[in-house]
């Protein structure tokens, strides 16, 4: 988790759940979660990756971050340790 004690405003690339990641071809990487985001609150964890969400699949951040903006909360299914879960975005 990045704590935030560095630097005052996120690293770039974070996205505004509190998520670094890593666009793939099967999802998106979860490279860090900043402690206290919503994607911290989520469960959301760094070497989860992000596959989809109301049966969309999630290949670019860009994409995710319009999601976010327009659903509250954002259902995210991902893959972690070999199996696949659902969690609730509630992005602020």
């Amino acid at each position: 988790l990045w704590d935030g004690t560095e630097q005052k405003e996120p690293p770039p690339g974070v996205s505004g759940a509190g998520l670094v990641l890593l666009e793939e071809t099967q999802g998106l990487y979860v490279l860090a979660v900043i402690q206290d985001s919503p994607a911290d609150h989520a469960g959301i964890k760094p070497g989860d990756t992000l596959l989809r969400t109301a049966g969309e699949p999630l290949t670019q951040t860009a994409r995710l971050e319009m999601l976010i903006d327009a659903h509250r909360p954002l259902p995210l299914q991902l893959r972690r340790d070999g199996g696949e879960l659902w969690v609730q975005l509630n992005a602020r």
